[in-house]
């Protein structure tokens, strides 16, 4: 963990630290290349920490759904990661010329212990509804085509629980599910150039797709006795999304020259 920390910050001059630095999708694919292989040795906090960093990367509070988080990314979650690693030795174990290996993973294959990397390996091969073992280990896939089978299959199996995850998060009923993918960034992290100000702009555009965005209807839930949830500029109405959007005095300017670019 800290071996992945100090990495982490030695990439903070890069840009790597939120809307103040890099398109977040360079500071994404920064992160998933240089920090993610120095976590990956068995350690125990190691999904707290990667859902922490992908949230901080993002500028999402704590208590953003975790489904969404890895969506607006496009990002698999680290037991994918795992998982793609541990289905990348199998496919080498398979193409090895060395018989006395192939041998190996066959018995152990054959003796099925709960705690072997065979058993494991079956249960994710099952998960991702993969070829069986007997299939690679006689098949001989080449490794590009392997890779290409493997990324399909772990990206459609999480997209879709990630996005079955998010239809039960209430919080999220304004975030367009059809347009979160695997391996693909949400169109407001898309569409985003290097500058501060557009990153500080999909950010707030982002927290309240999520659910995040703090208005006073929110502060509600948390502090019940000494939250008002009028709105604190005109005290018309509840302060929530539709009535910052779409009716609240105090910004009839901004939303009449959006309106005109509308019609």
């Amino acid at each position: 963990m800290s071996l992945a920390r100090r990495t982490l910050y030695s990439l903070i001059k890069t840009g790597v630290h939120g809307t103040n630095g890099l398109n977040l999708r360079t500071s994404c694919k920064i992160y998933q290349v240089y920090v993610i292989p120095r976590l990956l040795y068995g350690l125990e906090n190691l999904n707290l920490q990667y859902k922490d960093t992908l949230k901080h990367i993002q500028s999402l509070p704590n208590r953003t759904a975790t489904s969404a988080v890895f969506l607006l990314l496009g990002a698999l979650p680290i037991t994918a990661e795992l998982h793609k690693r541990q289905l990348s030795l199998l496919h080498s174990i398979a193409m090895s010329q060395n018989n006395s290996i192939r041998e190996i993973a066959w018995r152990q294959h054959t003796a099925g212990r709960p705690s072997s990397f065979f058993k494991r390996i079956n249960d994710i091969l099952d998960m991702y509804q993969l070829p069986s073992f007997s299939e690679i280990m006689n098949h001989h896939y080449n490794k590009i085509d392997w890779k290409n089978i493997v990324r399909t299959a772990t990206s459609s199996h999480w997209a879709n629980k990630l996005k079955s995850n998010c239809e039960e998060k209430s919080t999220l009923k304004l975030l367009p599910k059809g347009n979160l993918n695997i391996e693909q960034t949400y169109n407001v992290w898309d569409t985003i150039s290097n500058s501060v100000k557009d990153a500080r702009k999909a950010t707030t555009k982002v927290r309240m797709l999520t659910g995040t965005y703090m208005l006073q209807t929110l502060k509600v839930k948390f502090n019940h006795s000494e939250v008002d949830p009028t709105c604190p500029i005109f005290k018309l109405e509840a302060e929530d999304l539709q009535h910052l959007l779409t009716s609240c005095p105090a910004y009839r300017h901004i939303r009449k020259s959006h309106f005109q670019q509308i019609k």
